[in-house]
């Protein structure tokens, strides 16, 4: 029997490291919600605009360098979807507002990294302390499918890393990342505008427009959060993979203090051939973790996007495999 992974943050600053369906009147602390350790181990701490979604050639290759990564071989995936009822459950610290200079709340930093550590994992480079799960969403917030994916996480007790869109915090009722932020979850980075013209002309990123792209997308998410807010990952469109010509634009991130990452998994909701069921979700991420060789630190790809209502229905099933 394979230990099972500690479901965690991107955290920010110095640090390691909405809802029910209609919108909250106040972003009250909510109650502890819980996660499922197995208790026989001990715990551990286009061209113009482009739609949302990352349907890029290279999605199912997560920085190939790595041989750690993507092993020539693997071993089978002890994986399975669980049927039965969940596990005893252990409470996982929740609550609070915006900690000042992060992305998540002073509650989640127990279980908060920062994006330099987990990229470190990521291109094996370094082995995480403890084997963790990133369970990870792009292109929110959604006023609709983000209430329902919190509802859910809530449920399940997993707290998540929301790679959001600075349009959309621009234009999504504060209410959403809010509640995101006080049920432990972080709210990193994903552009402002998700345009791969403005953003990588040619295939090649623009070192200027990404970074006027990124400082507009930061002032949304200190808007809708406090100027406090702060976050050491951000996630390129698209993905840092599917791109060249980014070592500058990465650099200009690194003297902010930020990190791109990746993944090394997924639910495949936004992929060009996406699965079209709950068990086929389920089926691609064991595929994906057994081509990635079981890693010590996973790190899953979703949408909180119209794309994420399918995941919605799989993520009990994706967490219990992870």
């Amino acid at each position: 029997m394979s230990i099972p992974r500690r479901t965690a943050i991107f955290g920010a600053a110095a640090l390691l490291g909405g809802c029910a369906l209609g919108a909250p009147s106040t972003v009250a602390t909510p109650a502890p919600v819980t996660f499922e350790p197995d208790p026989t181990y001990p715990e551990l701490p286009s061209q113009g605009p482009t739609p949302l979604g990352d349907p890029t050639p290279s999605l199912r290759s997560p920085d190939p360098t790595p041989s750690s990564v993507r092993p020539s071989s693997a071993k089978p995936s002890s994986a399975k979807p669980a049927t039965t009822q969940p596990r005893p459950t252990q409470t996982l610290p929740t609550g609070g507002t915006l900690a000042t200079g992060t992305n998540h709340s002073s509650a989640a930093n127990a279980y908060a990294y920062t994006g330099a550590n987990v990229q470190t994992w990521l291109r094996g480079q370094a082995s995480a302390p403890k084997k963790l799960a990133f369970v990870t969403f792009d292109d929110g917030p959604n006023t609709t499918t983000t209430p329902r994916m919190l509802d859910t996480l809530k449920a399940l007790g997993v707290p998540a890393t929301f790679f959001t869109v600075g349009k959309q915090l621009a234009s999504c009722p504060n209410w959403v990342p809010k509640r995101a932020i006080a049920e432990g979850h972080a709210v990193c980075l994903h552009s402002y505008s998700h345009d791969y013209a403005l953003l990588y002309p040619g295939r090649s990123g623009n070192t200027a427009n990404i970074m006027a792209d990124f400082d507009r997308a930061l002032s949304a998410a200190r808007s809708a959060l406090g100027s406090g807010y702060g976050t050491t990952a951000y996630r390129y469109p698209g993905g840092h993979m599917s791109w060249s010509n980014l070592a500058g634009a990465d650099a200009a991130l690194k003297q902010r203090g930020v990190t791109w990452i990746d993944w090394n998994c997924m639910s495949g909701d936004a992929d060009k051939s996406r699965p079209s069921t709950a068990d086929g979700m389920v089926a691609l991420l064991t595929r994906e973790l057994v081509a990635a060789g079981e890693p010590r630190t996973a790190v899953m790809l979703n949408h909180d996007s119209a794309a994420g209502n399918l995941t919605m229905q799989a993520l009990p099933q994706l967490v219990r495999v992870l």
